[in-house]
């Protein structure tokens, strides 16, 4: 720990008198910054200073395994290997970077990136990519969502994505039995089975209770209740 802590402070310094220093030697100054192993001094020292020797900078990002530097280099330095940044993502398996880099990099391969989220199974950041990717297969990305089983990302996919399978994502809702996010897709989605969702909530006499009590109180369940209520009086 006390190395790493020296390292950390010789790397601080060195990257602050790059900026400060007008006979700074940057070819020196990078080789031996990128040698103290720090990442964010090295993401900085690219970003930042005059010259950098950005493909060793690049590498020992890589070799680091440091994905949040990784990421902003992609973002921030002139000179920037997406490709193999790209491959180096991948292998570091970390759904929120992953989700970061396919929507900030301007070159990013959308169709693989998908495929390794649906790997990384992170519900989270698969809702994520495909409110915020330029390039999203929706039915990929749904078919996988509904696999996972998490409710919350399912009720935010079908409120805010662009495209949705509502029947297959109410069908899901209906199979996990979460109360709580059944309503609230009651109350938001476009196409919804509020007979089926409410005959859920009855069939859970306690854990339903709440979830009853505010769908009286909401506009749009309730002129569907309505109507059930009519039906059934009148049946």
């Amino acid at each position: 720990m006390d190395q790493e802590k020296s390292m950390e402070k010789q790397a601080k310094a060195l990257y602050e008198q790059g900026l400060s220093d007008p006979d700074f030697d940057f070819n020196e100054g990078s080789r031996l910054l990128i040698r103290l192993n720090h990442s964010e001094y090295i993401f900085l020292g690219g970003r930042n200073w005059a010259l950098f020797d950005y493909q060793e900078g690049f590498n020992a990002l890589v070799k680091l395994g440091h994905g949040h530097d990784l990421y902003r280099a992609g973002n921030a330095w002139p000179v920037f290997d997406f490709e193999k940044g790209f491959t180096a993502m991948i292998q570091l398996k970390d759904p929120e970077t992953l989700y970061k880099c396919g929507w900030y990099w301007k070159h990013f391969d959308h169709d693989k990136g998908l495929e390794e989220m649906i790997r990384l199974r992170s519900a989270k950041y698969l809702y994520q990519a495909g409110l915020n990717w330029r390039v999203f297969d929706f039915k990929k990305g749904s078919d996988a969502l509904f696999c996972l089983n998490q409710a919350e990302y399912i009720f935010y996919a079908g409120t805010y994505w662009k495209t949705f399978d509502f029947i297959k994502g109410f069908d899901t809702l209906i199979a996990i039995k979460d109360l709580e996010f059944l309503y609230k897709a009651g109350t938001r989605w476009r196409i919804f089975d509020h007979d089926a969702a409410w005959n859920l909530l009855e069939s859970h006499v306690v854990e339903g209770e709440r979830w009853r009590g505010l769908a009286w109180e909401n506009k749009v369940w309730r002129q569907t209740l309505g109507a059930l209520w009519t039906k059934l009086c009148q049946g």
